[in-house]
C-alpha cells in the first residue's frame, strides 16, 4: 500500500468513533461553517473547516511544536484577550458572530506569527491540514503544490461533494435509528472510499509530494482538551445569600452560582 494512503489519511477506529459521534452534533459546536466558541473542554475535529483557534488552545500543540515557557506564557495571553468574545459569538446574530469571529481569527493568526518560529509555524500548517483529512485536496496550496490539473480538481470536487452527501445522510439516519455499530461501520467505510478515490486522482509523484507538504505523521487522539478562560461576571445590583461575587477573587474555589431570570 502506498505510504500516503496508509500514513496521511489513516484515522484509528478510536478516532473514527469519537470523532463520528460527537460529530453528530457539529451544528451545535461548529455552527458558523468553521468555528463556533463553545465553553467545554473536549472539541472533536472531523468536519471542522478551520479549526486553527482551537489548535492554538491544545496542550498537546503546545508540546508538539515544543514551545518555550516565553512562548506559552505569551500565546495564554493571546488567547486569555479573545477567550469572552469568542464564548460570546453564540449568542450574536450569524452575520455578526461571523464577522466578530474573522476579526479575531486575523489578530490571532497576526500576533502568533510573531510569537512562532518558522519551523513551528510549518508545523502547524501541517497539522491543520491533516485535520482536514482527504479534503486537505481542496486546499488551493495544496493543489499547486502538487501542480494538479483543472481536470484532477474537478474529480477531486466530485468526490468530496459526493463523500459529504453520503455521511450527511448517514448522521441523519444514525440520529433517528440509534443503532451505533452498524452506523460506525458504514461511517468507516465511507471515509476509506473518500480516501482511495481522491488518492486514485493522484500520480505517484504527486502522492510522495502530498507526504512531504503533510510532514510528519500526528495522532489527532491527541487533541481535544481545549478550554476558554471564564468571563469575568457582570456587575449586578442584586445578589441573594451572597455579597457580590469576582471570578478573580475565586482563584482555587469551588463555587457554584444559581442564576435566576425573570420574563
Amino acid at each position: 500500500m502506498n505510504s500516503v494512503s496508509s500514513g496521511v489519511f489513516h484515522q484509528s477506529g478510536r478516532t473514527v468513533r469519537r470523532s463520528f459521534w460527537c460529530g453528530l452534533a457539529a451544528g451545535l459546536l461548529f455552527s458558523f461553517h468553521g468555528f463556533c466558541a463553545c465553553a467545554q473542554p473536549n472539541v472533536h475535529y472531523d468536519g471542522v473547516e478551520n479549526p486553527y483557534l482551537f489548535l492554538l488552545r491544545e496542550p498537546a500543540i503546545y508540546d508538539e511544536l515544543r514551545l518555550t515557557d516565553a512562548q506559552k506564557k505569551s500565546l495564554l495571553a493571546v488567547n486569555e484577550r479573545f477567550d469572552g468574545p469568542l464564548l460570546a459569538l453564540r449568542i450574536k446574530p450569524p452575520d455578526e458572530a461571523r464577522q466578530e469571529l474573522a476579526r479575531i481569527y486575523d489578530e490571532t493568526q497576526r500576533e502568533t506569527q510573531q510569537l512562532l518560529s518558522a519551523s513551528q509555524q510549518q508545523r502547524l500548517s501541517q497539522i491543520l491540514l491533516r485535520l482536514r483529512g482527504a479534503e486537505c485536496l481542496l486546499n488551493d496550496k495544496v493543489a499547486s503544490g502538487l501542480e494538479m490539473s483543472a481536470a484532477q480538481r474537478k474529480q477531486i470536487e466530485s468526490h468530496v461533494q459526493e463523500a459529504g452527501e453520503a455521511l450527511k445522510k448517514l448522521a441523519d439516519r444514525a440520529q433517528s435509528e440509534g443503532k451505533r455499530a452498524e452506523h460506525e461501520q458504514e461511517y468507516q467505510r465511507l471515509r476509506r472510499r473518500e480516501h482511495e478515490q481522491l488518492l486514485a486522482v493522484l500520480a505517484p509523484s504527486q502522492k510522495s509530494q502530498l507526504g512531504k507538504l503533510l510532514g510528519a505523521g500526528f495522532d489527532r487522539a491527541r487533541l481535544g482538551r481545549v478550554g476558554f478562560k471564564a468571563p469575568e461576571l457582570r456587575a449586578s445590583d442584586t445578589w441573594l445569600n451572597s455579597s457580590p461575587l469576582r471570578l478573580a477573587d475565586l482563584k482555587g474555589e469551588v463555587i457554584a452560582l444559581h442564576y435566576f431570570t425573570y420574563g
